[in-house]
């Protein structure tokens, strides 16, 4: 169950706009950006449902994409990072 009473909270789309914010300043490449965003779209519907066991299972390979993307030099350490604690925020809603 998401906890509706915090006051800021992080949602999939929040996270998409900050890869095409990074894409757009070069700290994930294009192919990189376009996984992500892939991975988020369904991460977005899993929300929709409130298929919340799903969001958190998918966040949690969200995290291990980016260290793989991270590893092979597709996104930048400040990338890693942002993104990194964006999908904290988001799952520490769950």
């Amino acid at each position: 169950m998401r906890r509706e009473y915090l006051l800021y909270t992080t949602s999939a789309k929040d996270i998409q706009d900050v890869v095409a914010d990074l894409r757009d300043s070069g700290d994930i490449t294009d192919d990189a950006a376009h996984d992500l965003e892939l991975h988020l779209t369904a991460v977005g519907q899993y929300e929709k449902k409130e298929a919340f066991d799903k969001v958190v299972k998918h966040m949690k390979s969200f995290k291990k994409m980016i260290d793989y993307q991270k590893g092979n030099n597709l996104i930048t350490s400040k990338a890693q990072q942002t993104l990194q604690q964006k999908a904290d925020a988001l799952l520490a809603q769950f």
